[in-house]
């Protein structure tokens, strides 16, 4: 089950930003970097409690996982 997250503080886990509906065209953007649909507003932000991304979203989406790692030092 997903749950939503109000504020950053609050927020531990993998943000899962989605674009839907978009066709790739390596002549045009030849790394899923360069896809001018990460330039647009993202039309869907989630918490993921962990790395396992929905499953049966559709076709001709794209989608970037960003999280943060803190090490704390043993004692």
């Amino acid at each position: 089950m997903l749950s939503v997250v109000e504020f950053v503080r609050d927020a531990r886990g993998v943000l899962r930003e989605g674009w839907y509906g978009v066709n790739y065209n390596s002549k045009i953007s030849p790394t899923m970097r360069d896809n001018p649909s990460f330039k647009s507003a993202v039309e869907s932000e989630i918490i993921l409690r962990d790395f396992e991304a929905p499953v049966n979203l559709g076709e001709n989406y794209i989608q970037r996982l960003t999280s943060y790692l803190q090490v704390e030092p043993s004692l």
